[in-house]
């Protein structure tokens, strides 16, 4: 089964960063997600993720908690919460925006079933407001 790491950060406001996806992208195109990337051969989960938010939107960041893994299109999802510093700029040939994102806001954007439920289960454990 092929691995793939999600990554949820979360700020001092309980706000959620979600990433658009450029409308390029063959699959799920002006999408909102969490940023997530594939694993390369002998990476540590904890290895691609913090490989990937530093490539996708140059994001220095330290994990505190593995909040949630599950399976999904043959694939295994971990999802990680983070401390983090750093001004984020985005990978503009992944994605063409960002934003902080309150659960409320969330209802009004353009996301898979999967993407709302982690939201949710988010919301549910007081992690985001």
């Amino acid at each position: 089964m092929r691995k793939i790491w999600s990554w949820i950060l979360i700020d001092k406001n309980k706000r959620v960063l979600l990433i658009k996806r450029i409308y390029t992208k063959k699959n799920n195109p002006n999408y909102w997600w969490f940023p997530w990337w594939w694993n390369e051969e002998n990476e540590t989960m904890e290895e691609t993720t913090i490989r990937e938010v530093k490539e996708e939107i140059w994001l220095d960041f330290k994990i505190t908690k593995l909040f949630w893994v599950s399976e999904y299109w043959k694939s295994h999802l971990f999802r990680f919460l983070w401390e983090y510093s750093w001004k984020i700029i985005i990978q503009e040939e992944e994605c063409d925006w960002y934003w902080w994102f309150s659960y409320e806001e969330t209802k009004k954007l353009l996301m898979s079933e999967n993407m709302i439920y982690f939201l949710k289960k988010l919301y549910d454990e007081w992690l985001i407001k």
